[in-house]
C-alpha cells in the first residue's frame, strides 16, 4: 500500500543527504568548474581533515569547534598548494592541464596511503551529546541533527560563494579566468576568448614591451597571433624561439595576396573563432597593466549576462611618445565621445580607436574584414560600415587598455591619410562628410593640448 508518509520522508532525507554532498563539492566545483585547475586530490584532502578533526576529538575537542579550528591551517595548506601548482605549470604555459592532473594524481596517492599507515582502514566514528538527536517534523517523520547541520552549512556556504563571485571584483576574475577555451568545450559551452592580431615585420626589437606586458597579465586565458611580413631570419628565429616557449603565441606568414598591414589584420580576421573577441596591436603596443585583459573579460562577462552580448566594446588608450634611451612618455588620451547612437558619435567626428576595441562575433558576422585599398585609414572605414546596421550594439569603457607608440607609418603619411579619411566619411555621410572631418580632426587638437596641460 502506498504510504504518503514514507515518501515525505524519502524526500526529505533525500534533499539533506543531497546538500551534504553539495557541501562537501563545492571547493571541487569551484576548481574544476570556475579554475579549471585538476584538483583530483580534493577527496583526499577533504578525507584528511576529517582524520585530522577525529584525531582532535581524541584530546576531548568538539568535533564542529575542531572542524573550524582546522579550517584555518587547511586554508594555507590549499593556498601554497596553489600557489605550486601555478608556479610549477600555469606561468610555464606548457601542457598545464595534463602535468597538473598528474601533479594532483600524485599528491592525493601520497596522502591516501599515509592516511592508511596512520589510521589504518577501519570506519572511526566521532561522539558528541548532540550526535544520534533528531527533530521531530511530524509524528511519523524525525530528521537527524547531523543532516540539518550539512543542510545549513551547505546553504551558507552556496550564498556566500555566489555573493563573493558576482559582487567582488575577485570573484568578478575568477568568473572570468573560467571563459577558458578548452574547459568550456568539454561542456559543450562557447567560450570567450581574447585574440590579439600584431602584425610585424623586422620588429623583434620592440615586441619584448608587449609580450612581457601580456604575460604580466592575472588572466591567462589569451592568445597572441603575429602576421609577419618578409621580415629576415633572424625577426622569424625570434618568433620561433617566443612561440616555442609559450603556446599563447603563435605566428603565421603573411600571405602574399595579402598585402600592407591591414592585409595582414585581414589574415588576422580569417584565423579567428566564431567566440574570440578580436583585438589588434602594433609591435610598439603594449597593455597598459596587468589586470586590463582580466577586467576586459569581466566587463563582457557581466554584459552577456543580462542581454545580448555586444558587437564592440570600447575601451580607451594613451599615445606615449618613444625614444631610444628615454622613459616612456605619456602623450594624448584616445576617447570615443558616445553621441547616444553609433552613427551620430561618428558623424561627430568620434572613432573607436582599433587598438582598444574588441570585436566581437557579432561585428564580425555584418562586416567581415577591411578593405584593402585603404593602406592607412582602414579601421576607420570598417566602423564607418558598421553603422549602417541599426542593430549594433556597442558598450564604451573607461578602462586605459593600451599604451600605443606614437611613430607608426599613419602618422608618417600625413597626406594620404587625409584623402583616405575623407574617402571613408564620403562612403557613409555623402555631401555631409566634412563634418565628422573636422569635427575629427578638431577633437584631436584639443586632446593634444589637454595633454601638455596636464604635463604641466
Amino acid at each position: 500500500m502506498f504510504s504518503w508518509d514514507l515518501l515525505s520522508g524519502a524526500l526529505v532525507f533525500g534533499l539533506l543527504l543531497g546538500c551534504f554532498y553539495a557541501a562537501v563539492s563545492i571547493g571541487l566545483s569551484v576548481s574544476f568548474g570556475l579554475l579549471d585547475v585538476p584538483h583530483i586530490a580534493h577527496p583526499a584532502f577533504l578525507v584528511a581533515g576529517a582524520y585530522a578533526t577525529y584525531w582532535l576529538c581524541g584530546f576531548g575537542w568538539d568535533p564542529i569547534v575542531a572542524g573550524l579550528v582546522l579550517s584555518l591551517p587547511f586554508f594555507f595548506l590549499g593556498v601554497g598548494m596553489y600557489r605550486g601548482y601555478h608556479t610549477m605549470f600555469e606561468s610555464r604555459g606548457t601542457d598545464a592541464g595534463l602535468r597538473g592532473l598528474a601533479f594532483f594524481f600524485g599528491i592525493a596517492f601520497i596522502l591516501e596511503v599515509a592516511l592508511i599507515l596512520a589510521f589504518g582502514v577501519d570506519q572511526r566514528l566521532v561522539e558528541a551529546s548532540y550526535i544520534g538527536k533528531s527533530i521531530d517534523l511530524t509524528e511519523d517523520l524525525r530528521v537527524p541533527l547531523r543532516l540539518i547541520v550539512a543542510f545549513a552549512a551547505a546553504l551558507l556556504l552556496t550564498v556566500g560563494l555566489t555573493l563573493y563571485l558576482g559582487k567582488t571584483f575577485m570573484g568578478r576574475a575568477i568568473k572570468a579566468v573560467a571563459q577558458d577555451q578548452v574547459a568550456l568545450s568539454l561542456m559543450g559551452a562557447d567560450p570567450v576568448t581574447i585574440r590579439l592580431i600584431v602584425p610585424t615585420r623586422n620588429s623583434h626589437q620592440l615586441l619584448p614591451r608587449l609580450v612581457s606586458s601580456l604575460q604580466e597579465q592575472t588572466l591567462a586565458q589569451w592568445q597572441v597571433s603575429f602576421i609577419d611580413g618578409a621580415s629576415n631570419p633572424e625577426h622569424r628565429a625570434w618568433l620561433e624561439d617566443l612561440c616555442r616557449s609559450d603556446p599563447r603565441f603563435d605566428w603565421h606568414p603573411q600571405s602574399p595576396d595579402r598585402e600592407g598591414i591591414f592585409g595582414a589584420m585581414n589574415q588576422g580576421f580569417d584565423l579567428a573563432n566564431s567566440h574570440d573577441w578580436l583585438l589588434f596591436w602594433g609591435s610598439d603596443d603594449w597593455a597598459a597593466g596587468p589586470t586590463v585583459l582580466a577586467e576586459t573579460l569581466t566587463n563582457l562577462t557581466r554584459q552577456s549576462q543580462s542581454q545580448p552580448p555586444p558587437d564592440l566594446l570600447v575601451s580607451t588608450g594613451r599615445y606615449v611618445h618613444l625614444e631610444p634611451g628615454e622613459p616612456p612618455r605619456p602623450g594624448r588620451r584616445t576617447n570615443f565621445q558616445w553621441r547616444h547612437s553609433y552613427r551620430r558619435s561618428l558623424l561627430l567626428g568620434s572613432t573607436p580607436p582599433h587598438q582598444a576595441t574588441l570585436i566581437g562575433p557579432g561585428a564580425r558576422q555584418k562586416v567581415q574584414g577591411y578593405r584593402e585599398n585603404f593602406r592607412l585609414a582602414a579601421d576607420l572605414d570598417y566602423f564607418l560600415r558598421l553603422a549602417q546596421w541599426p542593430d549594433l550594439r556597442v558598450v564604451c569603457s573607461d578602462l586605459e587598455l593600451v599604451h600605443m607608440g606614437d611613430g607608426g607609418i599613419s602618422g608618417q603619411q600625413t597626406r594620404r591619410r587625409l584623402a583616405e579619411v575623407r574617402r571613408a566619411y564620403q562612403g557613409t555621410f555623402t555631401i555631409l562628410w566634412w563634418i565628422p572631418f573636422v569635427l575629427r580632426y578638431g577633437q584631436r587638437l584639443l586632446s593634444r593640448f589637454e595633454a601638455r596641460s596636464e604635463k604641466r
